[in-house]
């Protein structure tokens, strides 16, 4: 909750432009593995790792094709919480979708849940948007100072 964005975006450029093999080392080893077999792992880790669960397989599940202009209406679900959301529309605005296990949780806390990441991308995240934002287009002070070394002194 507290990574900063630049942050969480190195890691993601990380994961997007590094080698394949390095990144996604484990992944590709269990891909290896015969079908059965990785079918028994994931049912364990699901359903009889208990406190692991959550280290191994996560908690929630995030996926998308906004940058693809479409919105998942219904996401995959096998973790209790999955989360979805649409293209970015010309007022700011997106969709964002729950879908969520009714025995684990009713939806009044699904509801406090939409509420709170509502409130974190209008309050916190909006203004380390602005704050980035800001940086990424403000000329540096080196360039500044350059561009003023290089005027013409004025002369009497």
């Amino acid at each position: 909750e507290s990574t900063p964005l630049a942050a969480l975006q190195s890691r993601l450029d990380e994961y997007q432009q590094g080698d394949l093999l390095t990144q996604f080392r484990q992944q590709l080893q269990f891909s290896a593995l015969p079908g059965w077999l990785r079918r028994g792992l994931l049912w364990w880790n699901l359903n009889v790792s208990g406190e692991s669960r959550a280290r191994r397989t996560g908690t929630f599940v995030l996926s998308t094709l906004a940058a693809q202009g479409v919105e998942i209406e219904c996401p995959p679900a096998f973790h209790t919480a999955n989360f979805s959301y649409g293209p970015i529309g010309g007022d700011g605005h997106s969709r964002l979708t729950l879908a969520y296990d009714h025995r684990v949780f009713d939806g009044a806390l699904a509801a406090e849940a939409l509420e709170r990441i509502e409130d974190a991308l209008h309050g916190p995240v909006s203004v380390e948007l602005e704050q980035v934002l800001s940086a990424a287009t403000a000329p540096s002070r080196l360039h500044e100072r350059d561009s003023l070394s290089s005027a013409p002194l004025a002369t009497s």
